[in-house]
């Protein structure tokens, strides 16, 4: 190739057969995702004899509905996935650098491929140039969250903004863990109650600074979750004192630890499925459960929790009427937190709470998400 180019030399091949995966309640067959797509086109491309040459590229497609996106691997190891656009911007976009990522705009490559026919063409490349399993799966994943976000053949300045979300989402998912998983687990059960889950997704976790998991102008949501015996959940005084125009609600959930339950992974895969279609909503949800679990090691086991269990326990109680701190504090007081139980509680009546507040319902649990 010439000065400033790559050469990318694309073999092809047939893909696998879809995995199946059973798992405790959610899912009989697991379906074949993009992601699933991007390391098996690896896997296969790696496993060929042909090797990329200095300065090239040697890459494969992902599938056939997606001619426009390849994977493959540089002379020095690296996975990069490459993508053609539509509407390219007149003025090429930066690079971006980062901690085992790179990304390049508008790069003109030279494509071999395995009819030996070759074409000249430009591509965004995204590269890992981390060379660990773990930091691999992590990238693999990411990507398949951006091919579904942007489709085939995106414009050049869509997939910008979308790449910068990947990075941001890559760079998350190599943090360690910010939060329990028993809080997450209680919120994506919430989530999966919903009367609209994608609401619920928009609801939900908008900002660092919110008090609540669920906010909306005019409602406030928290999802207590515990692996105790008992609704005593540990709140803060902001949570239980809320301007009085607003409508505040506590989501309680039992959870049940279980060899053979559902794991956080399971619940996104049943999420997901619940999204299909809503690209945004999934996006965001891979984002926060990234930026919540960081990157947890898949040599670990991951805790895994009775998801019947979890589902039929749910209660939700009005934050007015549970025991709780209320009223002006002490100058100098702040940072209060404090222990409720919610045991001799009355929780509310979903039906008549929907009715009381139709505009709402599509944030509350289903009056029939019971089986």
């Amino acid at each position: 190739p010439s000065h400033g180019q790559l050469e990318i030399q694309v073999s092809g091949f047939l893909l696998g057969s879809a995995v199946k995966v059973t798992t405790p309640i959610l899912f009989a067959r697991r379906l074949m995702t993009t992601t699933d797509d991007i390391a098996n086109s690896f896997s296969e491309l790696t496993n060929a004899t042909s090797q990329p040459g200095v300065g090239s590229i040697l890459a494969a497609e992902i599938r056939v509905d997606l001619p426009s996106w390849a994977i493959g691997t540089d002379d020095c190891g690296n996975v990069c996935l490459l993508v053609t656009t539509l509407f390219k911007q007149s003025k090429k976009p930066p690079s971006i650098m980062l901690q085992n990522l790179e990304i390049q705009f508008q790069i003109k490559c030279v494509v071999e491929r395995a009819s030996g026919k070759s074409e000249t063409n430009e591509f965004t490349v995204i590269r890992l140039t981390s060379n660990r399993t773990e930091d691999r799966r992590i990238f693999f994943s990411v990507c398949g969250s951006l091919i579904d976000y942007v489709g085939d053949q995106p414009n050049e300045s869509f997939l910008k903004k979308s790449i910068i979300r990947l990075a941001n989402l890559f760079r998350k998912l190599l943090l360690p863990p910010r939060s329990s998983d028993i809080g997450l687990f209680g919120e994506l059960i919430y989530i999966f109650c919903a009367s609209n889950p994608a609401s619920a997704v928009s609801a939900w976790r908008n900002s660092e600074s919110d008090k609540f998991d669920f906010w909306t102008p005019d409602l406030r949501i928290e999802v207590k979750a515990t692996t105790l015996r008992q609704r005593r959940h540990e709140f803060s005084y902001e949570q239980c004192n809320f301007p009085i125009d607003q409508k505040g609600f506590v989501a309680s959930i039992l959870l049940d630890e279980s060899s053979r339950g559902s794991s956080l992974l399971d619940l996104q895969e049943l999420l997901e499925n619940q999204l299909a279609g809503d690209l945004e909503s999934t996006f965001k949800l891979r984002s926060v459960i990234s930026e919540t679990i960081g990157n947890l090691d898949s040599e670990m086991p991951m805790r895994r929790f009775d998801f019947e269990t979890a589902v039929n326990s749910l209660l939700v109680f009005d934050l007015t009427e549970i025991p709780a701190v209320r009223g002006d504090l002490e100058p100098g007081v702040s940072g209060l937190r404090f222990n409720s139980d919610l045991e001799h509680c009355q929780p509310i009546n979903l039906k008549a709470e929907v009715r009381r507040f139709p505009e709402l319902s599509e944030y509350f649990p289903s009056p029939n998400f019971k089986k």
